[in-house]
């Protein structure tokens, strides 16, 4: 890890790369059949830590967006070669309950707006939970409120305040949130929320995108001013556009979170990158394929696809996004300073990551990968390399 200076009256800080990322092992979640949907197949996402519980929260099915918080077992380390479907996935211990599935918008998330919603991201800070939520499709940018905030207990009826709105894009900060470490918080303020990738690409951001904010004034100040300090609007896509092939964006990325470690200048962004041909059409296993069709062996959804795709990891530079904050940078000129990709076991062929989240107390770095057991996710584990 290289070690650089902070900025004035800031402690020195390093930038983290791939060698500051040690694989710890795998978690896999509680089996629950559940014919409601109270279950972690098809989800994994929103995943929030909770020091106080030393857990994890997760939203789970993607159908019914209820959510659950579950324990930390110690992971399990197997061959980052290990293929799906391996029975060393047996070998992984299996995470329980510590809150069972509950709708953890108290009926709320409709309001956001027609459409699909979906939550985007969750959020300790202190004793609140902070929620985001996204429409899935929104061609007519119905959506202007993202956020709420409520208690941590998921069994607290009619706890939910809002949503309210944050900013002035929703498609900027509706999904991801981290808490900023306390060497910027004077800069930065105390938290950072962001979005990308989302359907209907002209009302997000090409590429990672993320705005400062206080969940603290959430509900006091309405609407809930923000800075943005990192996105790219389709007038700027500094990172590529939907159609671009062997580059850091296009619209076959999926992005699942944002953490920003202590003691670091690095705020990182995970997810999945494509290096085929960006293609739009329906994915098919044939090749090459046929009118209106992409070859993609691993999801047949229509829409774009760039087969084959990694885990990547897009880090960026905290200074340069400070630079933005005093206007000495535009927020679509700022690049990362670093790519690179993960291997993982059990790897499934589309690679998605769903969320990310950070345990500041013990450095651990905690990716939900898509169908890492079978159906459901698997839950990595990551520690910072000091």
């Amino acid at each position: 890890m290289a070690v650089v200076s902070g900025p004035g009256g800031q402690p020195s800080s390093g930038l983290l790369g791939p060698a500051s990322l040690v694989y710890q092992g795998a978690f896999r979640l509680p089996q629950l059949p559940n014919p409601v949907g109270a279950t972690f197949s098809y989800g994994g996402t929103a995943m929030a830590y909770d020091a106080s519980r030393n857990g994890l929260f997760m939203v789970g099915h993607d159908q019914t967006q209820l959510a659950a918080e579950v324990n930390i077992p110690n992971p399990v380390l197997v061959p980052v070669t290990t293929p799906r479907g391996s029975p060393l996935i047996n070998t992984l211990p299996r995470a329980v309950l510590i809150q069972p599935f509950a709708d953890s918008w108290d009926g709320k998330l409709p309001s956001i707006g027609a459409g699909t919603p979906k939550i985007g991201g969750m959020f300790v800070f202190g004793p609140t939970l902070v929620q985001t939520a996204y429409l899935f499709y929104d061609a007519s940018s119905v959506q202007t409120k993202s956020h709420v905030r409520s208690g941590t207990l998921l069994s607290t009826p009619n706890d939910v305040a809002g949503p309210y709105q944050v900013g002035t894009v929703p498609g900027f900060v509706s999904g991801w949130m981290a808490e900023t470490p306390a060497a910027y918080v004077s800069e930065l303020g105390p938290a950072l929320t962001g979005n990308c990738c989302l359907s209907i690409i002209g009302r997000t951001s090409l590429g990672p995108a993320v705005s400062t904010f206080d969940p603290s004034q959430l509900g006091v100040t309405i609407p809930l001013p923000s800075t943005t300090l990192l996105a790219y609007p389709l007038s700027h896509p500094t990172l590529g556009n939907c159609s671009s092939s062997a580059t850091l964006f296009n619209c076959a990325v999926l992005m699942g979170g944002m953490v920003f470690p202590n003691n670091t200048r690095s705020v990182l962004f995970f997810g999945r990158l494509g290096s085929g041909p960006a293609c739009y059409g329906d994915g098919v296993s044939t090749q090459p394929p046929g009118m209106n069709q992409c070859y993609d062996p691993s999801e047949t959804a229509k829409g774009y696809h760039a087969f084959p795709y990694a885990y990547e990891v897009w880090a960026y530079d905290v200074l340069d996004l400070i630079a933005v904050k005093h206007g000495t940078k535009l927020m679509w000129d700022v690049q990362p300073y670093a790519t690179w990709t993960l291997t993982l076991p059990f790897t499934y062929p589309a690679n998605t990551l769903k969320s990310a989240a950070y345990d500041p107390a013990t450095s651990r770095i905690f990716l939900t990968q898509q169908y890492g057991d079978f159906d459901a996710p698997l839950v990595h584990v990551f520690t910072i390399q000091p």
